[in-house]
C-alpha cells in the first residue's frame, strides 16, 4: 500500500471488490473447483488489504468493523460452495495429454472476475501550506475549471494550514465527491455541499461548516462544526469539539453580522458517534451549540481573513490551553 493511502479511493475499491464477488456467489449455480479456488485466493488478498489498513492506522475503527465484517461474509459464503461442491469422477470433463489450449466452456467464463473499471475520470485538488490568507478554489493545486466540468470524480484535499478563511462554497465551484482535511488550525473552513465524504485529521480550534454524506474526525480539538448530514457523524481521540446544524440561507451575511455560537441543550438532527466513549451518559468528548442565528452565505469584505476569524473561531477554555492534543476523557 506504501506511504501514500487514500482513504476514498480505498473504500471505494473495497465496496467494488467485495461487490463483484457476492455477485458471483449468489449465482443460482455453484462455481466449479477451479474458479473457488481463485475465489479463495482474492478475497484472501482483499482481507490482506484491510488487515494492512488498520495495521498502518489508516482505517477508522467503524470502517474496519464493516470491512472485516463483509469479508468474513465472503468467507462463510466460499466455504458453503466449497463444501457443496461434489468430486466429478465418473462425468468430469477429461482431456488428452496432447490436447490443444481450448476456450473456457460457456459457464466457467461467465464465472471469470470482472477486471476493475478504469473509465471513471478522478480530477485531484489540493490546497496546502497557506498562513494567515483567504482560500478559495482558485488557489488550489491541480485547479483546471475545464477539466473539473467534466471530471466524473473530484477529491479535495487541504492541509498545513493557520489562521486562514477558506470559501469552497462562494462562486462556481465543481461537484466534489470527497474532502480530505488535515493539520488545520484556528482556519475557518467553509466547504458548502460535498457530494461524499468528509474526513478529518488533525484540527485545532477550528470552524468546519459543511453539508455532506457522511463526516468522520480524527484527532482534533476545540472545533465548532456546522453539520448537514445524511447518516451520523463519527468522531475518534477527539475533545472539545461542537456540533450544530448546518445554517440556513437567507442571503449575503457578512463577518460583522455573525455572531458568536451559544452552547445550548442537544437539538440536532443527528446522533453523533464517539468511538472513545461507551457509557451509558453523553460523551464529554463533545457538545452541542446553537447555530439557529448563523446565516449563509458567509462573505469576506477583503482579503484579510481576521474579521471572519475573530467572529467564528472558538475560544480555548483555560482548563483546555494545557492539555496535550489527543488526550482522551475515559469512562469512569
Amino acid at each position: 500500500m506504501g506511504d501514500h493511502f487514500d482513504y476514498n479511493e480505498f473504500i471505494a475499491a473495497f465496496k467494488t471488490q467485495a461487490q463483484e464477488f457476492e455477485d458471483l456467489l449468489s449465482q443460482n449455480k455453484i462455481p466449479d473447483t477451479k474458479t473457488i479456488d481463485q475465489l479463495s485466493v482474492s478475497i484472501t488478498k482483499l482481507r490482506a488489504k484491510v488487515n494492512e489498513a488498520v495495521a498502518i492506522g489508516h482505517l477508522p475503527a467503524y470502517d474496519q468493523r464493516l470491512c472485516e465484517e463483509r469479508v468474513a461474509s465472503l468467507e462463510g459464503s466460499l466455504a458453503k460452495f466449497r463444501a457443496s461442491a461434489k468430486p466429478k469422477s465418473k462425468f468430469s470433463f477429461k482431456s488428452s495429454i496432447n490436447a490443444k489450449p481450448t476456450t473456457p466452456t460457456a459457464p466457467e467464463a461467465g464465472l471469470a472476475l470482472k477486471q476493475p473499471s478504469t473509465t471513471t475520470s478522478t480530477t485531484k485538488i489540493s490546497i496546502n501550506n497557506h498562513h494567515h490568507k483567504l482560500l478559495t478554489f482558485a488557489n488550489a493545486e491541480g485547479w483546471d475549471a475545464s477539466e473539473l466540468n467534466s471530471a466524473q470524480s473530484v477529491v479535495i484535499t487541504i492541509g498545513g494550514l493557520s489562521d486562514c478563511f477558506v470559501d469552497l462554497a462562494s462562486g462556481p465551484s465543481p461537484n466534489v465527491n470527497a474532502l480530505h482535511v488535515q493539520g488545520l488550525k484556528r482556519t475557518v473552513l467553509y466547504a458548502g455541499k460535498i457530494q461524499g465524504s468528509v474526513l478529518l485529521h488533525d484540527c485545532v480550534q477550528c470552524t468546519i461548516i459543511v453539508s455532506t454524506h457522511q463526516f468522520r474526525m480524527h484527532t482534533s480539538n476545540t472545533t465548532n462544526v456546522y453539520l448537514e448530514v445524511s447518516s451520523n457523524p463519527v468522531i475518534e481521540k477527539c475533545n472539545d469539539i461542537g456540533f450544530g446544524s448546518y445554517p440556513s440561507s437567507d442571503g449575503t451575511a457578512t463577518a460583522a453580522e455573525l455572531p458568536k455560537p451559544e452552547v445550548l441543550g442537544n437539538g440536532l438532527p443527528y446522533v453523533v458517534q464517539d468511538f472513545d466513549w461507551m457509557g451509558a451518559t453523553p460523551s464529554p468528548h463533545w457538545s452541542a451549540i446553537n447555530s439557529a442565528t448563523f446565516r449563509l452565505p458567509i462573505t469576506a469584505s477583503s482579503d484579510d481573513p481576521d474579521p471572519i476569524l475573530n467572529k467564528l473561531l472558538p475560544q480555548i477554555a483555560p482548563s483546555q490551553q494545557s492539555l496535550p492534543m489527543n488526550t482522551i476523557v475515559l469512562m469512569g
